[in-house]
């Protein structure tokens, strides 16, 4: 028995040993970054924090699945929602009732309302991970006529952009208007261009001539909850963020080699061409301002790192601050993983399920240039859980929960403070 109980510890040393070293060729994409030593959140945000936020929270419309956006149209008291059942739904603000409104190629995540063309919506569309799919559903950017209830394509391929070196200090690179990586619709339509493999978040100029899109990753294979995993324990510098001009059908690289770019909301001029856009680096912790126009066109500013959660999607609200949804809080398991990445190889081969994911969810508000932190507040994902991002409407924060456990429209009151 005991030549037994040395043969098995053997065999579980040499495991644990070749999942130190096993790099699995599926993994390829997965760079481990350098050692990145996250420090405590900012006091000036744990200061504003909120601790009976959810306490307020009020659900509607159960029917209505996990979802990642909403869409107000105010003057037909109506919502749509983009869920991950695959649908569309419209939900009557009146009445709380909701139903399917429209079946969208693969799974529908990020959406805004054109600000222009008032009737339509566009939006994102992704595979969803442990969903299987038809073959004729592409990935890409897509707009929805609510009156007619017709969706169309307006771009499912994108380009290589030519290899380059990262910059060795881990920030990504940005590029100014002028000089980004380009290509027209026609040479992307042919052998220049690839499919889309991810489109997670946009934003449209007030004009509805620029769309900008964000792709966390674009590995063959990817889709929506399917590499974050590897994405967080990594901190690989996979990260997009593309701009597709409607009117010169000009396609655009904006930014890459950032780590999951997701959110992203323009900082608009009024009366004249934008310069800077913000995104949120999820898996880092980390909110970006990327200056794509202006005397500092190609650079980029850290607004906020080392943030408590993990920043998702971004919206103002009518008096142009910013909320944001941090769809899981920031764990010492991770905080440590990153200043210790000799680890990370070892927590790549383990099975998801040995590693412990957070419950917590929460959201924060930021005033209009994100410099001053408002409000902060954690949840326990006891009531809500993956907040993806906040949606500010009539006096109500709305939280869309990107969760298959998750049903209905959830919501809380605007702070009194910020009333």
């Amino acid at each position: 028995m005991k030549k037994v109980g040395i043969a098995v510890l053997v065999l579980f040393v040499g495991w644990i040993g070749f999942l130190f070293i096993y790099k699995d060729p599926a993994r390829k994409h997965l760079v481990i970054s350098e050692k990145y030593e996250i420090q405590k959140p900012a006091e000036s945000i744990m200061k504003v924090e909120d601790k009976t936020a959810f306490d307020k929270v009020e659900t509607v419309a159960p029917e209505i699945p996990g979802h990642d956006d909403i869409v107000f149209f105010e003057e037909r008291k109506t919502a749509f929602v983009t869920a991950m059942d695959g649908f569309i739904w419209k939900v009557d603000l009146d009445t709380n009732k909701a139903e399917q409104f429209v079946k969208t190629p693969l799974v529908p995540p990020g959406a805004r309302r054109h600000p222009v063309q008032k009737n339509k919506i566009v939006f994102c569309a992704s595979r969803l991970h442990g969903r299987k799919h038809p073959d004729s559903e592409k990935v890409g950017l897509y707009s929805l006529n609510v009156d007619t209830k017709t969706i169309e394509p307006i771009l499912q391929r994108v380009f290589d952009p030519e290899p380059v070196n990262p910059p060795a200090d881990s920030r990504g690179i940005v590029y100014a208007e002028k000089t980004a990586p380009s290509m027209t619709l026609d040479e992307i339509s042919g052998s220049k261009g690839r499919d889309m493999a991810f489109c997670n978040d946009l934003a449209i100029s007030a004009d509805g001539n620029r769309i900008y899109f964000t792709a966390p990753y674009s590995y063959a294979g990817a889709s929506m909850s399917g590499g974050t995993f590897g994405e967080a324990i990594t901190l690989a510098r996979n990260g997009f963020l593309w701009k597709y001009d409607v009117s010169s059908r000009i396609l655009s690289l904006v930014a890459r080699d950032f780590n999951f770019i997701d959110g992203i909301l323009i900082e608009e001029i009024p009366g004249a061409r934008e310069e800077s856009v913000l995104i949120t680096e999820t898996t880092k912790f980390k909110l970006d301002r990327l200056f794509v126009g202006g005397k500092n066109a190609g650079t980029h500013q850290v607004v906020w790192e080392y943030l408590p959660g993990m920043p998702d999607g971004m919206d103002r609200d009518s008096q142009g601050r910013i909320w944001i949804g941090f769809v899981k809080k920031r764990t010492p398991i991770v905080t440590w993983a990153h200043a210790n990445p000799w680890i990370k190889n070892l927590f790549l081969n383990l099975p998801s399920f040995l590693l412990p994911v957070p419950k917590e969810t929460g959201i924060l508000g930021l005033s209009k240039d994100a410099s001053t932190p408002l409000y902060f507040a954690m949840h326990n994902g006891s009531r809500v859980q993956d907040v993806a991002v906040v949606v500010p409407y009539k006096g109500r924060l709305y939280l869309p929960a990107f969760t298959e456990h998750g049903h209905g429209l959830h919501s809380i009151p605007v702070p009194d403070s910020l009333k």
